[in-house]
């Protein structure tokens, strides 16, 4: 017979219980105390019941932060080795229900980052900055542009991925798992995976070349990477600042 294991809310619900529990015999147990020192019991009975009292105090703490410790490792389902637990309800097992969220919105889901960090601006955070840049009005529209073409494609591109995903997720659900079907299926997985990196990183070289020097300098120095390798890049930008 297999015994299920407690929900989250349930072990906290033992973690508090247990905790008041403690701190009520604490309590109770230094009332006793106080009642010792004002002299309805012995000095020496006090004493004793002082070092009980400290006893308790170090067990009652050490007890609550390894309850602490457990509740929190067993509801985030991280538990010795079962790093998955839960996960097994998921609608793409190999995908969180704000991946595919992010998927489905054309996000950028980090794919992004060898552009960003590396010193060629997104289209969506040049907007976001549009007065700190100082972006003309035919800047924000040429970005805009960018923006727009790079978010139909992520998500056309996100959902091809997101089908793959789908398609693999099912093939081991359904038993239906051999070596061809799976290196069919994975190629497929990838090549969309693929296809979706490329459209954000290409908004990034589409982006790069329509601010000026500055402006990517600024970029880099708002987003929070200055200090790096990296600077401007691409041709010269088409706004009406110099910054060169």
């Amino acid at each position: 017979m297999r015994l299920e294991q407690p929900s989250g809310r349930e072990l906290i619900a033992r973690r508090n219980l247990f905790t008041e529990s403690v701190v009520g015999v604490m309590s109770s147990v230094s009332e006793m105390y106080e009642l010792g020192k004002s002299g309805c019991w012995s000095r020496s009975l006090a004493g004793k019941r002082e070092d009980m009292i400290k006893n308790l105090t170090l067990t009652g703490i050490v007890a609550c932060l390894a309850t602490s410790v457990a509740v929190g490792a067993q509801a985030s389902g991280k538990v010795g080795n079962a790093p998955y637990a839960g996960q097994q309800g998921r609608a793409i097992k190999s995908l969180s229900p704000e991946d595919i969220a992010a998927l489905e919105a054309g996000r950028g889901w980090g794919f992004a980052k060898p552009a960003e960090l590396n010193g060629y601006p997104g289209p969506l955070h040049v907007l976001e900055l549009a007065k700190k840049l100082d972006l003309t009005a035919e800047q924000r529209s040429s970005v805009q542009a960018v923006f727009d073409e790079m978010k139909a494609a992520a998500q056309k591109a996100g959902q091809a991925f997101l089908t793959a995903e789908r398609a693999l997720d099912a093939a081991f659900a359904k038993g239906v798992a051999t070596s061809g079907v799976i290196a069919e299926l994975t190629l497929a997985s990838a090549k969309a995976r693929a296809e979706v990196q490329r459209v954000h990183l290409q908004a990034h070289l589409q982006t790069t070349p329509l601010l000026t020097k500055m402006q990517r300098h600024q970029y880099v120095t708002l987003r929070g990477y200055a200090g790096g390798r990296h600077g401007g890049h691409g041709n010269k930008g088409k706004g009406s600042h110099s910054g060169h």
